[in-house]
C-alpha cells in the first residue's frame, strides 16, 4: 500500500442527530435551479488537469464553494 493505513480508532464518530451542520438545505443548487452564469480564465486549466490527473490514474479531488 503506498499509503500510509489511516487508524480509524482515533475517530470520534457521533450520530447524525448531534451533528452541527453549517449549511442549510436552501444554500444547494440542484440541476433544475436557475442560476448566474461563471466562466473563469483557470476553469480551462483546471479540466485538462483534472483530465491529465484521471488518465494518470490519481485522485482527483475538486470542491467549489462560495467565496466569503
Amino acid at each position: 500500500m503506498p499509503f500510509e493505513k489511516f487508524d480509524r480508532s482515533q475517530l470520534r464518530l457521533r450520530p447524525l442527530a448531534e451533528r452541527v451542520h453549517d449549511m442549510a438545505r436552501s444554500e444547494f443548487i440542484f440541476p433544475e435551479s436557475p442560476r448566474q452564469p461563471f466562466a473563469d480564465a483557470a476553469l480551462p486549466v483546471l479540466a485538462e488537469r483534472i483530465v491529465e490527473a484521471a488518465k494518470a490514474k490519481r485522485a482527483v479531488i475538486f470542491a467549489c464553494g462560495p467565496m466569503c
